[in-house]
């Protein structure tokens, strides 16, 4: 008899270890994709379990056998099929204390669980997005400071070439006033002694 009533995509099941006969309700028949009516064992259970995941399973049962509790998220395969399954477990005494076996739920997670990897792939994918862009701004912001230094250099270069030019003007100018004062002392030489060979020709 089913401890639990199927609710959904909720199935209930019961394993007697002392006969290793697992019963299953009709939901838990359509979740495992095995035909109502099929003989079901711990061992058959364990073969319908993802081969990744069927040392994980098989190690939480056995944990559970020993009082640890049993809520654990698995895959299965139906008809070569992956699906997702959360179940829980809790473990069914005789009045004396020995073990009957245990009892639980299974619950379908499938499209819960390919919703999250569909958001974790998003996610991923964003955060690539994200990390491509940061590069791609560092990228930018490294040329930006290059192009800064180079043209801060430029400007400093230029900065050098005119005042070098504005000194070499300046050096051009000081020749050119003093040639142009040399150029007067001459001329006034020349016109004083023009003036004075005018005076001693009269006097002559």
């Amino acid at each position: 008899e089913m401890c639990i009533r199927d609710r959904g995509n909720i199935g209930s099941w019961r394993l007697d270890v002392r006969s290793n006969v697992l019963t299953w309700s009709d939901e838990n028949h359509r979740i495992f994709g095995i035909p109502k009516g099929t003989t079901q064992t711990y061992e058959s259970f364990l073969a319908t379990i993802h081969p990744l995941d069927r040392h994980f399973v098989d190690t939480q049962w056995q944990a559970e056998l020993r009082g640890e509790p049993y809520d654990i998220v698995h895959r299965v395969l139906v008809a070569g099929q992956g699906k997702w399954v959360r179940e829980k477990a809790y473990l069914e005494f005789e009045m004396d204390g020995s073990l009957i076996g245990g009892f639980g739920i299974t619950q379908d997670i499938t499209k819960r669980k390919v919703a999250e990897e569909g958001l974790l792939k998003a996610h991923n994918e964003l955060e690539q997005r994200v990390v491509e862009r940061t590069v791609e701004l560092a990228d930018s912001i490294q040329r930006l400071r290059d192009e800064m230094q180079e043209r801060k250099k430029a400007e400093e270069h230029l900065r050098e070439e005119t005042a070098e030019r504005m000194r070499a003007l300046e050096a051009l100018h000081e020749k050119e006033q003093l040639l142009l004062q040399t150029s007067r002392q001459a001329a006034m030489g020349e016109m004083i002694g023009n003036i004075a060979h005018q005076w001693r020709q009269p006097l002559n």
